[in-house]
């Protein structure tokens, strides 16, 4: 018997049950992310409001951890180093380093880890070449799925919690989560609704729940941009179906991207007329201050400006409840404490300064880039990650998730950034 095939098919075995390990791990991470049961209203923002719930997150990344790297004779990676592992692993050593400047370094420390225990998990899971990978979209589909029927079904039995004055909530801490929950899930189940034969009418079914949960959540922010993630990454899949050759496809999704572009920036710079950017704001169910975002804004920005504006004031060191230093903007804002300044381009620079800005703009340049490549190399994932690279940009107008700890839409936008740059062809195993 040869030996070198006997171990090369042990190691085989082995790889495989550590990847559905992983992979399981990662199910139960996208679970917690959301499901906020008996965890307050900071299921999102500290990784949650007790001890167990964060030691539960802390065992999560150490898994992930040491399925990255192992310790024998030297130190090995085993994940696919490229651009976007290499940019991340860059993000999370100015994080930590941000705790010598940080009005609270200790909680900056903290979150800073948490913060690398995630993105270790989404590498580990996503960021390694294979030949057989398992489906990402599978992956996602199975924790939304459950917590959109848990939902449902907690919405029906205790619709007094579940059900809020500003919109249902579900599951989730507050009804944005719920928003947040049911478009991924929407964009999850439709693009896997085109990839599958066998389960099709069950994954439209899901969609729909997940489309009838959005409107239920009344989150205008999740709506639009989702739609528009649809409509973009929907109209790539027509013209390429118009066709044949990737430059046309390529043209017209760049005049598309720049025509949304182009009418957001006319809409929020006040370029256009009064009453008709009134009327788009009120057709998406806000003022023309995004209900008193303006405000908020304007606020940080005058406590941005005591920091310094290279640096920031420190990875997560903001927002740390009445007594930490968005204090003095709780007060002066009418609604008091919100936990983030609804918009994920301004949290960034405040925590991380112009250098975290410059990680963010990277970063999003390297996902562009490997999403365009996964269109040139004819990956079936393609119109979903495209999809949610869009959703992603505009939602972070009006709400902030960007490099948020162990925020759902966070650890989304790093698998989905681990997943199209690592270096593989993806195999749909349901499609017969």
């Amino acid at each position: 018997m040869n030996t070198n095939n006997t171990l090369s098919i042990v190691n085989d075995r082995c790889g495989e049950s550590i990847r559905s390990w992983l992979t399981l791990t990662f199910m139960v991470a996208i679970f917690f992310s959301l499901f906020s049961i008996g965890a307050g209203d900071k299921a999102q923002s500290d990784g949650g409001s007790n001890l167990i719930r964060q030691m539960a997150w802390v065992a999560i990344g150490l898994v992930s951890f040491f399925r990255c790297v192992s310790f024998r004779r030297y130190i090995k990676f085993d994940v696919q180093f490229n651009a976007a592992w290499f940019l991340s692993a860059l993000l999370l050593a100015y994080c930590l380093l941000s705790t010598l400047w940080s009005a609270i370094p200790d909680v900056t420390f903290k979150r800073a880890v948490l913060f690398s225990l995630m993105i270790f998990l989404c590498f580990a899971t996503f960021g390694k070449k294979s030949t057989n990978p398992y489906s990402f979209l599978v992956v996602m589909a199975w924790p939304l799925g459950v917590l959109l029927i848990l939902s449902f079904f907690y919405t029906a039995v205790l619709p007094s919690v579940a059900i809020t004055s500003i919109g249902w909530r579900g599951v989730t801490s507050f009804k944005n989560e719920f928003g947040q929950l049911c478009a991924i899930a929407l964009l999850v189940f439709c693009f896997f609704s085109l990839e599958v034969t066998r389960h099709r009418l069950l994954m439209l079914l899901m969609a729909f729940l997940s489309f009838f949960g959005l409107i239920m959540s009344q989150s205008s922010t999740c709506a639009v941009a989702v739609v528009v993630g649809l409509l973009v990454s929907g109209g790539f899949l027509a013209a390429r179906k118009l066709f044949h050759n990737s430059k046309g496809s390529i043209l017209l999704l760049f005049l598309v991207i720049v025509f949304c572009l182009l009418l957001l920036t006319l809409l929020v710079s006040g370029l256009v007329g009064g009453d008709f950017q009134g009327q788009f704001f009120q057709l998406l169910g806000k003022s023309s201050t995004l209900t008193g975002r303006t405000k908020l804004w304007t606020l940080i920005w005058d406590n941005a400006r005591w920091n310094n504006a290279w640096l920031g004031g420190g990875y997560g060191g903001f927002w740390n409840g009445l007594g930490s230093p968005a204090n003095f903007t709780s007060y002066r804002f009418p609604a008091g404490y919100v936990g983030q300044a609804h918009n994920g381009y301004l949290d960034v620079y405040n925590d991380l300064g112009y250098v975290g800005l410059s990680f963010l703009i990277a970063i999003l340049s390297v996902y562009a880039f490997f999403v365009i490549r996964q269109f040139r190399e004819g990956k079936p994932e393609f119109y979903y990650h495209l999809a949610f690279f869009i959703y992603i940009i505009l939602e972070n107008y009006a709400e902030s998730t960007f490099f948020r700890l162990v925020s759902f839409l966070n650890i989304v936008f790093f698998a989905s950034l681990a997943r199209v740059a690592a270096n593989q062809r993806v195999s749909f195993h349901d499609k017969k």
